[in-house]
């Protein structure tokens, strides 16, 4: 793996971070974590929740555990998920065009306490052949958070 493409692979990650911590307004002072979910299984998927006071909360009911109120109208939540796919298109090609595999699922966490950014990269099949659906993974992902 090259340099160049690693560089360009922390790009876009950054860039999904970035956009999931941009609808919550960069809210530093409330936002513990930032968790991004990408899937290029089956179709390409993005979502994102967030960590609050040790309390998970999806991107549709953030307003509930935010003392500053954000614009969460589904218009800014359609542009959200708009510029993920795009994003993740972007690192699917990107993987195609360096002759890299690219993964089956992207997992992304941002502590915006640390200042601290991780990602876990799914190679397996987990939603061909089964009645799972890319969002399954996402709720999969809250309840391991959650315990």
């Amino acid at each position: 793996m090259s340099k160049d493409f690693s560089d360009k692979v922390g790009e876009l990650f950054k860039s999904m971070i970035e956009v999931g911590f941009e609808f919550v307004n960069n809210n530093e002072d409330e936002i513990q974590k930032v968790f991004v979910f990408g899937s290029l299984e089956e179709s390409i998927m993005f979502d994102c929740f967030y960590s609050i006071d040790k309390v998970i909360a999806k991107r549709h009911q953030i307003n509930e555990h935010l003392q500053k109120k954000i614009d969460d109208s589904d218009k800014r939540q359609d542009a959200l998920l708009r510029i993920g796919i795009e994003d993740l298109k972007a690192f699917k090609e990107l993987c195609i065009n360096y002759k890299e595999d690219y993964p089956n699922q992207v997992y992304l966490v941002y502590d915006a306490k640390k200042y601290n950014f991780t990602s876990d990269l799914v190679y397996d099949q987990v939603l061909i052949g089964s009645d799972k659906m890319a969002t399954d993974l996402v709720d999969e992902w809250i309840a391991k958070i959650s315990k």
